[in-house]
């Protein structure tokens, strides 16, 4: 009897315990989130701020007159900035359900975007600052949460992208600098862009195969060019508003104009690529959205028209995603509604929108399978109030 009342005891504490962890992720997180999904896992890389209670208390009962603080900034506002790296960047792992698994400290930062992350096979990779002004770290985690290795560098501020391509992790990180600019009026002001490195690991050991300044990516992030994206173990592109340029680890003399084609008045609002194709999500002056495609080997190049009826405005969420068959899926979010549209390898698009299928904007959208999921954060529409992560399919 006392050996069956003491197994009975483990199987309940088992169960409460398993329970109580069973659940969504909450705090006062950011509204940009990156994802990707792994062998039944959904990776969630999100920044949270982590306030005192009294900090909470004047955001909730502010005081007339008095400054306003971060939790009462609106929950929409994106590339928010911090003094001492006060964003925390966490990864999560979460169940279809958006239960979390397990959950990783990747670091700090002064910047609200999320954390960039990547999977392959069963490990995942990711990169963040420290607390340590002028530190970063990139880590391989597997698939329980467990850190495989992890490498510091001196330095820098930021880990901007990272992809796996062959048995090499390649990532995009950067320092900040701000020069003074004297204006024709004898007025100045300061310019702030991030130098960037281009940083080569072993994937297995961590080792460091190279580490690269980048000449011209540098000369044109300073002419306001951002958005880095990797695109191969030596490619990259940079982009603002309405140009994108793809740049080689291999040539530091010159960057080539990807975005020549694009007629006047197009804003790029996504860009993806790989070693032989670009892709690019826009918004035109005449209201609608673009999607352009290029796949340079296989000689197919075409420009879409998505039939989606939702005005651009500045609180709405876009993402490009592509399938494993090379079709692009484009994400319009506004308010509660989201338009999915599916493009083939022809260019023919096929559009669809939900009403009111969220409850807060979209911080991040990822693909299971060929299935739309996104990240939303609820909770966070009233000062101090803090926030959940919950899970969406379309």
């Amino acid at each position: 009897m006392r050996l069956q009342q003491l197994f009975l005891f483990a199987l309940t504490k088992l169960i409460f315990t398993t329970t109580a962890f069973a659940q969504p992720a909450q705090g006062y997180f950011t509204s940009e989130a990156k994802t990707v999904y792994n062998n039944d896992n959904i990776i969630v890389s999100i920044k949270k701020y982590n306030p005192t209670e009294e900090e909470i208390k004047k955001a909730t009962t502010p005081e007339k007159n008095a400054a306003m603080t971060y939790l009462q900034v609106p929950f929409a506002v994106t590339n928010a900035s911090l003094f001492a790296n006060s964003f925390e960047s966490t990864l999560y792992c979460l169940d279809r359900s958006g239960n979390v698994k397990w959950s990783k400290l990747l670091g700090f930062s002064k910047n609200s975007t999320a954390s960039p992350v990547a999977v392959d096979k069963d490990f995942i990779y990711a990169g963040e600052g420290l607390k340590e002004a002028g530190k970063v770290q990139l880590q391989k985690i597997d698939r329980n949460g467990t850190v495989i290795w992890s490498k510091n560098f001196d330095s820098l501020d930021n880990v901007n992208d990272i992809l796996i391509a062959g048995n090499k992790v390649n990532a995009l990180v950067s320092f900040e600098v701000s020069k003074k600019v004297i204006h024709a009026d004898k007025t100045f002001s300061y310019n702030s862009y991030p130098i960037y490195f281009f940083l080569q690991l072993d994937i297995a050991t961590g080792a460091v195969i190279k580490k690269e300044y980048q000449m011209m990516g540098n000369y044109l992030s300073s002419l306001g060019f951002i958005n880095p994206y990797i695109s191969s173990y030596q490619s990259y592109y940079l982009s603002k508003k309405d140009s994108a340029m793809y740049l080689s680890t291999l040539n530091q003399q010159s960057a080539t104009t990807v975005s020549e084609n694009m007629p006047k008045g197009i804003s790029i609002l996504n860009l993806i690529a790989g070693p032989s194709e670009n892709h690019y999500l826009t918004f035109s002056k005449d209201n609608n959205y673009i999607l352009f495609t290029d796949f340079y080997g296989k000689e197919k190049k075409y420009t879409s028209n998505l039939p989606v009826k939702i005005s651009n405005t500045p609180f709405n969420r876009t993402a490009l995603l592509q399938t494993d068959s090379d079709s692009m899926i484009s994400i319009i979010n506004a308010g509660a509604d989201i338009s999915v549209c599916y493009t083939d390898t022809t260019g023919k698009s096929d559009c669809s929108t939900k009403k009111n299928i969220l409850k807060s904007l979209m911080a991040g959208a990822g693909l299971m399978g060929n299935k739309p999921y996104f990240i939303t954060v609820t909770g966070r529409d009233k000062p101090g109030m803090p926030g959940k992560i919950e899970l969406v399919y379309y």
